[in-house]
């Protein structure tokens, strides 16, 4: 969107009940768009803070397990991000992730506003082929077809993985909502940088290679560098620490990233917190 025209977006993580109308008293005449993104740890934060976003379009990224503490179950983060549709005026769009497993919810949620859908599912109104991650001049690049009703494009992505694709279709199937050309989309995901902290590859003069992931920390985040892990040859460790605001189902959740852990390949483990060390290894004797 920025390609298209200037563009008012959230800062670092201002995206709570202070911090989204903070952003929106940023916006102002010269702004054409603004990207807000809604952040909650409890059910009805989502709906309070769409109340003053007042979108045009929303977009569902997925149900993850992150501050899973605040809303009880995977069922309640789910429910909670639906509020952001809830509150979706009657002529508004909802870019609903096809590959998770709460698009049918969240579809029945939409009722009558139109809905696009995004995901490696073929099904998806977004969708994308051919997806290769690697490291090009020290720094990570995943390239891909993306395929939509309005053509096909080739793209090349500062970010490594499959789940940056998946939000990259997202950003897409919005963008397409807003009256975006293929060709202005190709040019603002080709833009992107990577966050500092996010799947950052360093890479030492023996060529060795340490991967940052060390912005924060849930299940998804796990599997996505795990999954970026088995695009390259050698012998990968892991370093590692618990997972917090998992609520009462913590051990249970930490032994099944264990078990993920064991089945990735990985051949060291350093674990550097006891209540990792406890739920990751002595409650899963099998990584």
């Amino acid at each position: 969107m920025a390609v298209n025209a200037p563009v008012l977006f959230t800062q670092g993580n201002l995206n709570n009940d202070i911090g989204v109308p903070l952003t929106l008293l940023s916006l102002n005449e010269q702004h054409r768009y603004a990207v807000i993104e809604m952040g909650a740890n409890h059910a009805g934060e989502i709906a309070y803070t769409s109340m003053y976003a007042q979108a045009d379009v929303v977009i569902i990224t997925n149900a993850g397990a992150a501050h899973i503490e605040g809303f009880g179950s995977l069922e309640g983060v789910a429910k909670a991000k639906g509020e952001i549709i809830e509150t979706l005026k009657n002529d508004g769009i909802a870019v609903i992730n096809h590959d998770d497993g709460y698009f049918d919810y969240w579809k029945s949620v939409a009722g009558n506003r139109r809905v696009l859908t995004f995901g490696l599912n073929d099904s998806a109104d977004v969708t994308a082929k051919a997806i290769k991650t690697e490291i090009r001049n020290n720094v990570f690049v995943t390239s891909f077809e993306l395929v939509t009703a309005q053509g096909k494009v080739d793209i090349i992505l500062k970010l490594a993985g499959r789940h940056n694709v998946v939000n990259a279709l997202a950003a897409t199937a919005a963008s397409l909502a807003l009256g975006i050309d293929l060709k202005q989309i190709k040019q603002g995901l080709e833009s992107v940088k990577p966050v500092t902290g996010r799947l950052q590859p360093l890479v030492s003069r023996l060529g060795n290679i340490i991967i940052d992931d060390t912005y924060n920390a849930n299940s998804a985040s796990l599997k996505a560098g795990l999954d970026v892990l088995s695009n390259f040859k050698g012998k990968p460790w892991l370093v590692l620490g618990a997972f917090g605001e998992l609520g009462p189902d913590s051990p249970k959740m930490h032994e099944e990233m264990g078990a993920l852990i064991k089945a990735s390949g990985v051949v060291r483990k350093i674990l550097y917190e006891p209540l990792a060390k406890e739920r990751l290894f002595l409650k899963n004797n099998k990584i």
